[in-house]
């Protein structure tokens, strides 16, 4: 999905100069103390920012747009899960025409594992939300990552988040170690070749 992670915030809706002021401020707490170690006069950053917004909203959603996108993939990851396992159209779409498997976890234990920072179901609507840019962050990115448009509602998906910020996520970092203890079952596919199951057996019984 080309869209999916891809809602930005709206800063049109700072359409009074209140708004705006709120937004600098809100910014002013979340860097604050970046900008006093770097030597950066808060006031005037704050009173340029307000500037900017009022007078050129338009290149300040442009080029919050143009940043947002590429800092997402390098600093978002998700693991992607389905709620429900008997739908013919995942397995179609995702196991290889039910020649494939799938793997069942205890979500409880799973999301419990420390490995994730957020969880949920994905929501699905027929039109993008607008996302105000004084929400808090973490209201926002969970907005961001778990809203899709209304097609993809088969799914009935759920995800679990990592934030990799500040680092740069790499390949390695992304490769995620699920212990035993969270494996509940395997079902595999209607077309699943014979001759593979007892290989399967196998795994489940070492999980």
């Amino acid at each position: 999905d080309p869209f999916d992670c891809r809602i930005p915030k709206n800063f049109y809706m700072l359409d009074t100069d209140e708004k705006i002021w709120e937004y600098c401020e809100i910014m002013e707490r979340r860097l604050g103390s970046m900008l006093k170690e770097l030597n950066i006069n808060i006031n005037q950053k704050k009173l340029a920012l307000f500037k900017r917004i009022k007078n050129n909203p338009e290149l300040v959603q442009r080029e919050h747009e143009e940043e947002m996108i590429p800092n997402q993939d390098k600093y978002y990851g998700i693991f992607s899960l389905g709620t429900n396992w008997k739908n013919i159209l995942m397995w179609s779409h995702y196991a290889a025409y039910h020649k494939g498997f799938c793997v069942g976890f205890d979500e409880e234990i799973l999301r419990n594992s420390a490995k994730f920072d957020k969880a949920g179901i994905v929501e699905y609507l027929n039109d993008f939300p607008d996302i105000d840019p004084r929400k808090d962050f973490i209201e926002v990115s969970f907005i961001q990552t778990n809203t899709k448009a209304k097609k993809w509602e088969y799914e009935n998906e759920y995800r679990m988040l990592f934030n990799y910020y500040p680092k740069e996520a790499t390949k390695e970092d992304r490769i995620v170690k699920i212990s035993d203890d969270c494996y509940s079952e395997i079902t595999v596919g209607l077309n699943f070749p014979e001759v593979d199951i007892p290989e399967i057996k196998e795994i489940a019984n070492k999980k």
